[in-house]
């Protein structure tokens, strides 16, 4: 959902409307395969494990020691919204329930 973020081929105002796709798609397997668990579950599950295993870490630290060029501060805003979406995504999460 967010390596096309990462990588540069898309941009993180996409993450909200993809986050609605992928979890769609996931909760619908989930059921062909039997599981009932209800959507606020596995968005809960999807929002922490996005915040641990991406948002956490989608900032930038490889090129810390470059030379700050606006297309390195593109890539850092870019990450940083990839963290700020996970985080908020977790925080909604934790509201509702």
């Amino acid at each position: 959902m967010v390596g096309d973020v990462q990588l540069g081929y898309r941009a993180a105002a996409d993450l909200p409307r993809n986050e609605q796709v992928c979890l769609s798609a996931y909760l619908e397997g989930l059921r062909v395969e039997g599981c009932d668990h209800g959507l606020d579950v596995v968005r809960r599950a999807h929002a922490v494990q996005l915040m641990l295993f991406t948002g956490l870490s989608a900032l930038p630290f490889e090129l810390l020691e470059a030379q700050p060029t606006p297309e390195l501060r593109r890539v850092a805003a870019e990450r940083a919204a990839i963290a700020r979406f996970s985080l908020d995504l977790r925080a909604d999460t934790t509201r509702t329930h």
